[in-house]
């Protein structure tokens, strides 16, 4: 298959019977699509977004069992990042100590405690009332984070063979890419 490249766009001309790899094929049969218009008038910096941000956090067994089961769809947090996190990789602290699961950010909102008790109960906090003004006690505000597309890994991932010294965090911690690839090929 040839294309043309104009103003930072491939554009399939067709005229070609050549085999794609995969992801070329998918490529191209999104160009060719009712979906062509738009991509023709995106921009390259749109058709290859920036890479997604990924953090590990740990979570009690208890409620990481909550968060597989789907009763829990928040993560509270007392502090929360400064820039934006577009994945959670799950640590299950004490007995488990094992990388378990991926989960996808939704939002994060920051609110008092009686706010995120509200959302708790709108949207599946999966703990008490108590247990949320507990957690909170001495903060102004705290942080919900809603999440979705559980992957709950087939093999959890002992953390001491991905990382150096590992240690796990208070609160969470930053992975790059190769880390967080790691993490995958071992689950």
């Amino acid at each position: 298959m040839r294309f043309l490249l104009d103003t930072n766009i491939l554009i399939p001309l067709g005229d070609s019977n050549v085999q794609l790899q995969p992801g070329l094929a998918k490529f191209v049969r999104l160009a060719t699509s009712k979906l062509s218009e738009k991509l023709m008038t995106t921009r390259t910096k749109d058709l290859f977004p920036k890479p997604l941000k990924v953090a590990l956090i740990s979570i009690r067994p208890c409620f990481v069992e909550k968060i597989l089961s789907g009763e829990k769809k928040l993560e509270f947090r007392r502090s929360w990042a400064a820039e934006p996190v577009d994945v959670l990789v799950i640590y299950s602290s004490a007995p488990t100590q094992r990388i378990v699961a991926t989960v996808n950010i939704v939002s994060v909102t920051e609110g008092s405690p009686t706010a995120l008790w509200g959302l708790a109960k709108e949207k599946g906090g999966g703990v008490t009332r108590q247990l949320i003004y507990d957690y909170f006690a001495g903060k102004k505000t705290g942080f919900a984070i809603e999440i979705a597309d559980v992957l709950e890994f087939e093999r959890p991932v002992d953390p001491k063979k991905v990382f150096k010294d590992f240690s796990p965090p208070q609160s969470f911690r930053y992975l790059d890419a190769k880390d967080f690839s790691k993490i995958l090929q071992q689950s």
